[in-house]
């Protein structure tokens, strides 16, 4: 049974409305999913997911492109204390070249559900897709800016990637990860030139990236 939403973008404090609808269906154990790293140059795509304690006390989680990274840090450590369980899955750059973006998403939203124990009965999902899962599952277009149980997802993926790129930065200290995360930006795009590619990079992407220079982010 999978569902979608007209998703219209806004800038609120997410709520449990779609959460709330569903546990009055009769699901109890409802997680949340969100990935980050997607449009990434390099490093690995991170997908994580959980299910909160309910009823719980969250203030301040939202989307994690909304947050400085001191308050997704501060969050991420009471995230944890509210979940029932979570988990963290990703693919790395080598995987994405290989597989391709769609089906190394994929791979990682199935993997992460799967390492949630208690298992969840439904699952909320930033995004378009459902990616075909067996559970009972609603994919919401700007789902981490509306509901908290898929912004708390989006802290976990965030939070735990930014720390990837930290221990990458010191390994290939030319590319300033740390500045950029492995996204697109000038410094990046310049690094790059300089040095070429290195092992984390995304070679499918880097092909078309050389070609036509970086736009900045």
């Amino acid at each position: 049974m999978n569902h979608k939403s007209s998703g219209i973008s806004h800038k609120r404090q997410p709520t449990n409305i779609r959460e709330r609808f569903w546990r009055q269906q009769g699901f109890e154990l409802i997680a949340g999913v969100d990935e980050v790293g997607v449009g990434a140059w390099a490093g690995p795509m991170v997908v994580a997911a959980c299910i909160l304690k309910y009823p719980r006390r969250l203030a301040g989680v939202r989307d994690s492109k909304e947050l400085t990274a001191k308050k997704r840090a501060e969050l991420y450590e009471k995230i944890l204390s509210n979940s029932l369980t979570y988990a963290v899955a990703f693919v790395s750059s080598k995987i994405i070249d290989h597989r391709g973006l769609s089906v190394a998403n994929h791979l990682a939203v199935n993997l992460a559900i799967s390492r949630l124990n208690p298992r969840p009965d439904f699952i909320l999902l930033d995004g378009r897709f459902t990616h075909g899962l067996k559970q009972s599952a609603e994919a919401i277009i700007d789902g981490d800016a509306k509901e908290v149980v898929i912004a708390a997802a989006s802290i976990i993926a965030k939070v735990t990637r930014d720390r990837m790129m930290g221990v990458y930065a010191k390994e290939y200290p030319q590319y300033q990860f740390e500045q950029h995360k492995g996204y697109g930006t000038k410094l990046h795009y310049a690094a790059m030139r300089e040095h070429g590619p290195c092992p984390i990079h995304r070679k499918s992407f880097l092909k078309s990236v050389i070609d036509k220079g970086a736009k900045g982010r």
